[in-house]
């Protein structure tokens, strides 16, 4: 039997006891909340650290991007004008027109402004293609061969958002073969599709479709998708189905063109795809390649047009 005495000694010691576990478990409560505030503040600092360098990242690309821009379209900045000065010196009175006379003393074609060939840095325009693709077309040794080069509206045509825009190009195709002296089996056409110039070649007789890109590298996907556009628009074309006709001396029906890009020179800068174009006509047409610096092709294809002379190009 306990006295009185030991059961109060003993009920005291036993309320230490509570109160001492009592204290151990809330420390340990408060313990394990601050280790939990204190991962959740070094998640909130690293979260908020890989935003920041998130962010430094994209405003980088962002720079980046607007540098490529820059230099795409403002190419001057990458080379200067040292190019400026080499080009007056090394070029001829040939070659090279007077570049102080004032732009409203340059002769232009019966095809309009084609001021942009003396523009180094800017793209060519139609007249500029157009005029080059007439000159081609009136040499002598070009009106023997079988090879009709349309103009750079007929893509426009074809590639218009009209209902009527292959119809069109139908009949400007029929009127162009018909006027031909001899069984046509390979056209050229001039193409501007999403502000780049290409130029596509068609083998009738092989029932081949090839693409000259001179900026393969960075439009490959635009001249496919051009490419197709004339590999679909040839494949049920009524002029061009009554020449194989012709050739194979059977109907065919729905002829299946391949589509292939073929190689080609490719320009140094970002705005010369037009004149590699007009190469490309020159080379496919009538075998020639001009003898010179791409630097001074611009100012020998602007002489070659206003003199009606490819002796500018040798």
């Amino acid at each position: 039997m306990f006295s009185l005495s030991q059961f109060d000694a003993l009920l005291l010691e036993s309320t230490l006891e509570v109160n001492s576990v009592a204290f151990l478990a809330r420390n340990f409560i408060n313990e394990n909340n601050s280790c939990r505030i204190t991962e959740r503040k070094r998640d909130y600092k690293y979260q908020s650290k890989l935003f920041q360098e998130v962010s430094v990242i994209t405003d980088k690309f962002k720079d980046m991007y607007q540098e490529m821009l820059e230099i795409i379209l403002q190419d001057k900045k990458l080379l200067g004008d040292k190019l400026d000065e080499e080009l007056l010196k090394e070029s001829s009175d040939e070659d090279l027109l007077d570049e102080e006379e004032p732009l409203k003393s340059i002769p232009s074609s019966e095809f309009g402004d084609i001021s942009p060939l003396l523009e180094k840095r800017e793209w060519l325009n139609d007249n500029c293609i157009d005029a080059f693709v007439s000159l081609i077309s009136s040499q002598p040794e070009f009106r023997e061969k079988n090879t009709i080069i349309l103009s750079s509206a007929w893509f426009s045509f074809l590639n218009s958002w009209s209902g009527n825009g292959e119809a069109k190009c139908e009949r400007i195709l029929s009127k162009k073969l018909n006027k031909s002296k001899t069984q046509v089996s390979k056209i050229i056409i001039p193409i501007c599709y999403e502000d780049h110039w290409i130029c596509c070649e068609i083998d009738i007789s092989n029932l081949s479709v090839k693409t000259f890109n001179s900026l393969s590298y960075s439009t490959s996907k635009s001249a496919n998708i051009a490419g197709r556009k004339i590999q679909k628009f040839f494949e049920s074309s009524k002029s061009i189905n009554n020449i194989l006709i012709n050739i194979f001396k059977t109907p065919t029906c729905s002829p299946e063109f391949s589509l292939t890009s073929a190689k080609c020179a490719q320009q140094e800068n970002a705005y010369d795809c037009g004149v590699y174009v007009c190469l490309n006509i020159l080379a496919l047409t009538l075998s020639k390649t001009p003898d010179c610096e791409p630097r001074f092709l611009r100012n020998r294809l602007f002489n070659a047009i206003i003199h009606q002379d490819l002796k500018y190009l040798n």
